[in-house]
């Protein structure tokens, strides 16, 4: 018997002594209606909402890091450019201060 049969027996067990169930369609009714859902469903739904949370922080994760990348390749532009007019500009004056 696996872990989650063995807990959803558990519950069956406590559901039927606190509320007096004694057929499977009575112990199935209450076990919804109070939302005791299968143990199995709810590990899926935990394991899927871990899984999207994940997700979005990888997601998170690669955005700020191609952010980081875009900063720095766009000052090492920049800084290049300034170095190429600056040069055409002393080419240009036959002026130039280094």
């Amino acid at each position: 018997m696996s872990n989650m049969q063995s807990l959803n027996n558990c519950i069956n067990r406590a559901v039927r002594e606190n509320f007096g169930a004694r057929t499977a369609e009575c112990l199935k009714d209450i076990r919804h209606y109070v939302g005791l859902h299968d143990v199995a469903k709810i590990v899926e739904g935990r394991r899927m909402k871990l899984v999207d949370s994940l997700i979005h922080v990888a997601d998170m994760s690669i955005c700020f890091y191609l952010s980081v990348i875009a900063k720095q390749f766009i000052s090492i532009c920049i800084f290049h450019v300034y170095c190429i007019l600056r040069y055409f500009v002393c080419v240009y004056l036959s002026v130039c201060v280094l």
